[in-house]
């Protein structure tokens, strides 16, 4: 095996895995199958490739042509189709008329030969010949040219036209994608043989690694034909406006999003629960008596930066595996501030406010006592001015009152 062989071996194996990955991931999606068949092509030519840069004689040569040549016949036309259906472009009723020059080609390779007119060795490689003199080669070359430029035009467009950054980003990796591996693909056995006394390596094929890193790339960054469960999570909850936190069964955080961490102002998300609540206590409590299929409707502190404390009204739920078995829990908050706003306005002091916040998290007239620092009576007088300021009558009516008043529209 030569060193072109062994390139050809590491990007066919590349070829092969990718498209595995993506048919894997949803085997549904037609888009997925399309990208399956581009990757099976690219994985057909560099198989022909890898043989034939290292065959004994001329005559394996050319029967590894033509074995490879259905790879390269139809790879511009599986791209054009893939790009239009990832576009959403074009009646699948009409789309199929774009395979028929495929199959006209595919019947001149079979039968005689397509692109190259001879093969020859020198010294431990083959020279191909490009067929110059032949019609069928310019309308080939002219054919993927053309399905090539319609699939640059078409991602182009689609990338001008989204509204997704997502999808424009990728469609700007498609694009230069196919664009450089296009100028790869012809420059090494077509121009240059017009250069250096007609003759090509064909090392064409290994230039597929372009195309098949661009989508790496995009799927790695982009997410590009799979939305994973991480995505889903990062992406999807992150972009909420409601504020999530998620923990496992252990009380371990396992997401928070953007929103409540840009509300609490933590750069790094924290590890347990106990580190961003305060009452983990009553939270342990009200998540081991929440009923199957129940949300508990809760108030809880959450610690933010600067020894901050803001009191937020939380759904508390489970969340289970695909088992149906629970894992962990989903915790969707929204700030109590249109009603600590609203008391303010009846005179409402920092200190009672600061006390109204304990409460409505749950804890007893000492433990907030013990919590400020103040003594028991201290924290009953407060208690009866924040009544007879609001024209509330006991800890239940002062509950009702912040949950009534912070409800969404």
């Amino acid at each position: 095996m030569n060193i072109l062989s062994f390139t050809a071996t590491i990007v066919f194996t590349l070829s092969l895995a990718e498209g595995l990955y993506i048919i894997l991931s949803d085997f549904r999606s037609v888009a997925n199958r399309l990208f399956m068949l581009i990757c099976l092509s690219i994985a057909l030519w560099l198989m022909g490739a890898l043989f034939g840069y290292s065959a004994p004689d001329r005559e394996s040569v050319v029967f590894w042509f033509k074995f490879a040549s259905p790879g390269f016949i139809f790879l511009h036309a599986f791209t054009l189709h893939f790009v239009c259906r990832y576009a959403g472009l074009f009646d699948n009723r009409f789309i199929f008329l774009i395979y028929l020059p495929s199959i006209a080609f595919q019947y001149i390779a079979f039968s005689d030969h397509l692109v190259f007119s001879d093969f020859y060795r020198e010294g431990d490689s083959w020279i191909l010949v490009p067929d110059y003199t032949c019609l069928s080669f310019y309308l080939f070359m002219a054919s993927y040219l053309v399905y090539y430029l319609a699939a640059l035009v078409i991602l182009h467009l689609n990338a001008r036209r989204s509204g997704s950054r997502r999808v424009r980003a990728q469609s700007r990796i498609m694009f230069y994608s196919i664009l450089f591996t296009i100028l790869s693909y012809n420059i090494e056995p077509f121009l240059v043989p017009l250069f250096f006394e007609g003759k090509t390596y064909g090392i064409s094929p290994t230039f597929s690694i372009i195309w098949l890193s661009g989508i790496c790339y995009a799927m790695a960054r982009y997410s590009f034909l799979h939305i994973s469960e991480s995505y889903i999570g990062r992406e999807i909850l992150g972009a909420l406006n409601d504020m999530v936190l998620v923990a496992d069964l252990e009380k371990r955080v396992l997401l928070v999003n953007r929103s409540l961490s840009e509300r609490l102002k933590i750069g790094v998300s924290p590890r347990r629960l106990d580190e961003i609540i305060v009452e983990k206590d009553i939270l342990g409590r009200q998540a081991g008596v929440l009923a199957e299929n129940d949300t508990a409707h809760i108030l809880l502190n959450f610690r933010a930066a600067g020894e901050a404390i803001v009191l937020m009204r939380v759904n508390l739920a489970h969340f289970r595996d695909s088992f149906g078995d629970k894992v962990g829990y989903l915790l969707v908050a929204r700030e109590v501030e249109d009603a600590l706003s609203a008391a303010k306005k009846k005179r409402i002091t920092d200190r009672e406010q600061e006390i109204v916040r304990l409460v409505l998290a749950g804890n007893s007239n000492r433990e907030i006592a013990d919590a400020l620092n103040i003594t028991l009576k201290t924290v009953e007088t407060h208690m009866t001015s924040v009544f007879n300021k609001l024209g509330l009558k006991n800890r239940m009516e002062l509950a009702g009152y912040f949950l009534h008043e912070n409800k969404p529209d």
